[in-house]
């Protein structure tokens, strides 16, 4: 069974100290199947059934529970945050940046772009399925050479949560194409609203139930009401024989001078993943784990039966044009 974390955005914030709450800004955070937190919600259920208080925005956020993380077999690899700004934009007719730009210590940025060190890593460690395009500098003093790691495989189209109801969600794209030009109607959100919850789900989960409760307007507004992040998860069928494999990150399409983006994040195998954190090159805050399942829930689409895999960053006549400048 997966973890979770319940994030509370509470009005008026007093009620915080009254539930026994501890508050970091406008928000808290509890574990919402702890013992501990049952009498918490049970009390705020009565304040806002009362109207003395209102959840302006709830976020549920699954986790893989102990035992999963352990299993784990794939990570995507995250950006780690820093203030400099190196400049790097597939925009650019030559993928370049300036390394002077990136702290020591970080060997992943954009997404895609790699030091030489998590280079070497690969090649020393033999691990499948990346090969890299050299960053232009543009530095004076540039620190380290830079590449930009290009997997040679999808990960797949991914999978829906079981609680997740892809028809309405697909329903208010169609009603709202202005607004969510962004979302590829061909995999997964990276979050959903309660309002693209199942009924069922409502039904027969207790956790739900109980959010629903709190929760009753299942609203489409962004910033309101119930708000899902569930773990990504993927087919085991299409899951590459690699160490890496890439996403995409938002939907692909033409920037305003027609050339066309393709963003696309790194994912590890777990095998890969340990090299990197053993050679220092990542912390374990760096993954995010990944869940791969052996079927789809049985009442969602099998997304990588109905759709073509995601195309990787860059075409291969594309790659061939960039490998004459490297």
């Amino acid at each position: 069974m997966p973890a979770y974390h319940l994030h509370l955005r509470l009005e008026p914030q007093a009620f915080y100290r009254t539930l026994g709450l501890r508050a970091s800004g406008a928000w808290a955070t509890l574990d919402p199947l702890a013992p501990k937190s049952a009498r918490a919600l049970e009390r705020l259920e009565l304040f806002v059934r009362s109207g003395a208080a209102r959840l302006a925005e709830v976020r549920l956020r699954e986790s893989p529970s102990a035992a999963e993380l352990e299993a784990c077999e794939w990570f995507e690899l995250g950006n780690r945050f820093f203030k400099g700004d190196p400049g790097f934009s597939l925009w650019d007719d030559y993928p370049s940046c300036r390394s002077a730009a990136v702290p020591d210590g970080i060997h992943l940025f954009a997404c895609c772009v790699v030091s030489a060190e998590f280079r070497a890593v690969v090649r020393a460690r033999r691990l499948r399925g990346l090969e890299f395009l050299r960053v232009k500098e543009k530095s004076r003093k540039p620190k380290l050479a830079w590449f930009v790691a290009l997997a040679r495989a999808p990960l797949g189209q991914g999978v829906d949560h079981p609680w997740f109801d892809r028809a309405r969600w697909e329903a208010y794209l169609r009603a709202h194409p202005a607004e969510t030009r962004d979302q590829d109607p061909t995999r997964p959100p990276g979050h959903f609203r309660g309002v693209w919850v199942r009924d069922a789900a409502y039904r027969s989960e207790p956790l739900l139930a109980g959010l629903l409760r709190l929760v009753p307007e299942k609203s489409e507004t962004p910033l309101a009401g119930l708000t899902v992040l569930p773990v990504a998860r993927y087919w085991r069928e299409r899951i590459p024989a690699a160490d890496f494999a890439y996403v995409p990150v938002g939907r692909d399409g033409p920037n305003r001078e027609g050339k066309m983006l393709r963003f696309r994040a790194l994912c590890a195998s777990r095998r890969a993943r340990d090299a990197l954190l053993r050679a220092g090159l990542l912390r374990d805050q760096d993954t995010v784990p990944l869940a791969v399942v052996d079927a789809p829930p049985a009442a969602a689409p099998n997304l990588d039966l109905l759709h073509p895999p995601a195309p990787a960053m860059y075409t291969g006549a594309e790659l061939a044009a960039l490998r004459a400048e490297e």
